[in-house]
């Protein structure tokens, strides 16, 4: 489920739905910053890639993901909790990530 959001309210930490070059994708939002030109830009990365998308514009957002259903279950991700949960697996893999060196995941073969 996405709603629409005004661009300069997303939060570090929301899966949001943006235009890319090559179609439209829902990752988390892991940095903003404001340009030298007054303008937003934003980057995301998916929670199962080792490399972060380009940049996106406040043009490019179409909305922020608040619930997804897997299982047959609807799941929140716009409460706090949520919010702590992935904070707690980014942290996770941060530390595997420097000891071990990036895990990419995908199939092989």
């Amino acid at each position: 489920l996405v709603a629409p959001v005004d661009p300069q309210r997303l939060r570090v930490v929301d899966v949001v739905k943006f235009k890319a070059h090559d179609g439209f994708r829902m990752h988390r939002l892991v940095w903003k910053s404001r340009k030298a030109d007054g303008a937003w830009e934003f980057g995301f990365r998916g929670d199962n890639s080792v490399t972060p998308d380009s940049p996106a514009g406040t043009s490019q957002i179409v909305g922020v993901a608040v619930a997804v259903e897997r299982h047959g279950r609807i799941r929140r991700l716009d409460t706090g909790r949520a919010r702590v949960a992935w904070r707690l697996r980014s942290l996770k893999r941060s530390m595997r990530e420097r000891f071990w060196g990036p895990v990419s995941v995908g199939i092989t073969g």
